[in-house]
């Protein structure tokens, strides 16, 4: 009978099982099993990480070492067989949400923690300013092999923009039928609604494309001039533009005057469920209701008929000093950077009541987290009684900073705007300028902080209290 080449041993480590030579581990082991640590621990020691990091970068000074590293890269994606294998493999860890979540996690301690984000931003700015490496992403582009995948990609995407699907979820939570991408005449239109006495077209554009690019202008003008000839007397035109929808509630406000919409809707408590969704879920309804838009983090969803009319987002905290302060570690607390419900449900006592439970089931999900703290911006109206009637602790301010402000009066946070300007290649003054808006100083913010042991006792006395 042959004698086994392979062994089970367990790291003393971690305790993981696993098979190695026999052969190699009685050389190097002399027998004593029990001492074996796995190689994923070793590679978890910063020193061993470090020293393999030198040694790759040594080889990787070789030419003849890269050219056949890349050559061997090639023939294995090449190879079909390996290809859909790792095609595969890949798309099972993409869709985990826990591994999902533990990789965000990791990811934003470490950008909290170290200077990863000055590097990544040297070494980018480093590699454009190479011509050569230009070059290469230009001819890379321009391959035939390259411009087919980019055009199949296109053709999976979907017709609609972000903000005509921020557009059709504010009209599915008003409960108005509509029609998107209806073609009238020569032209299609992003909304028709039949709407009396007169039915409405809303066109949502983009600030770049339309008001910079010159075809696109000259198309806008043909369009609005056929609508004036032939469906004036029929229909009402409205425009929705880009950068309305970084202003909390204009664009909900807009199409409520427009369709003379006004009431919020009754329910109960108790028909609301709640559980986690994804950000993908999350994305338009924050996108379309908050003034900061959407945001990664423990998700929660607020839900009635199945209909989702709230959000709660709770995410590693932006300021590092927001933990130092209590005393404890980076990864013990989180910040509830996004509260959110639909104009439509918001309801007297709803917010508290959400808040309350959004936060019993984090901790009850989260055992390591032991305080989660907020900001309630007195700008936007938000004075923190939703927190206070919740049970959380007011434990200060942090001083006022500057927003912008339209002629109508909505607010636009800077960051927002700073971040379209850059997009659009603009500097932040000159976009202010362009569209209308004035730097304001807001009021300050307060802060607010829910421990872990506050929570309990809270949990005790409403238990007390309901049994007498």
């Amino acid at each position: 009978m042959p004698v086994p080449r392979r062994i089970a041993v367990q790291c003393h480590k971690c305790g993981r099982s696993y098979e190695i030579n026999k052969k190699y581990a009685t050389s190097k082991y002399h027998g004593d099993f029990t001492q074996i640590i796995c190689t994923n621990c070793v590679k978890s020691n910063v020193d061993v990480r470090k020293k393999i990091s030198n040694a790759i970068q040594e080889k990787l000074k070789d030419e003849v070492y890269r050219n056949k590293q890349k050559q061997g890269l090639i023939l294995k994606h090449k190879d079909p067989i390996y290809h859909d294998r790792i095609s595969v493999h890949l798309r099972k860890i993409n869709v985990d949400p826990n591994l999902i979540e533990v990789r965000r996690q990791t990811y934003q301690q470490t950008l909290a923690t170290t200077d990863l984000p000055l590097v990544i931003s040297n070494r980018s700015k480093a590699l454009w300013q190479d011509p050569k490496f230009r070059q290469s992403v230009l001819d890379g582009m321009m391959q035939d092999e390259v411009r087919q995948k980019m055009a199949e990609g296109r053709n999976k995407q979907s017709r609609s923009s972000k903000l005509e699907d921020i557009v059709s979820r504010i009209l599915d939570d008003l409960g108005v039928t509509y029609v998107p991408n209806q073609t009238i005449g020569y032209y299609k239109w992003d909304f028709v609604i039949e709407h009396k006495p007169r039915k409405l077209l809303i066109e949502v554009n983009g600030d770049y494309w339309h008001r910079q690019v010159a075809h696109v202008i000259k198309n806008d003008k043909s369009k609005r001039t056929f609508f004036e000839r032939y469906l004036s007397t029929e229909y009402d035109m409205y425009y929705l533009w880009e950068h309305e929808f970084l202003c909390h509630n204009k664009v909900v406000d807009k199409i409520k005057q427009w369709l003379g919409v006004a009431q919020n809707i009754d329910f109960n408590f108790a028909d609301v469920t709640y559980h986690q969704i994804t950000a993908e879920q999350s994305e338009i309804f924050l996108r379309a209701y908050h003034y900061l838009g959407s945001k990664n983090g423990y998700i929660l969803g607020a839900f009635l008929d199945n209909k989702l009319i709230g959000v709660v987002v709770f995410s590693n905290p932006v300021r590092f000093e927001s933990v130092t302060n209590l005393n404890l570690k980076y990864a013990q607390v989180l910040e509830l950077s996004r509260f959110c419900i639909s104009p439509q449900y918001s309801k007297k006592n709803f917010a508290s009541w959400l808040l309350s439970r959004a936060t019993k089931h984090l901790l009850s999900v989260k055992p390591d987290i032991q305080a989660i703290i907020a900001f309630s911006d007195k700008t936007f109206n938000h004075n923190g009684t939703i927190y206070l009637a919740s049970n959380w602790e007011h434990c200060g301010v942090t001083p006022p900073d500057y927003w912008y402000v339209d002629n109508q009066g909505y607010h636009m946070h800077k960051r927002t705007l700073y971040g379209h300007a850059i997009r659009m290649k603009m500097k932040e003054n000159d976009f202010a300028k362009k569209f209308g808006y004035i730097k304001v100083f807001g009021y300050e913010k307060n802060k607010f902080i829910l421990h872990r042991q506050q929570n309990k006792i809270q949990e005790i006395i409403n238990a007390i209290s309901t049994d007498k």
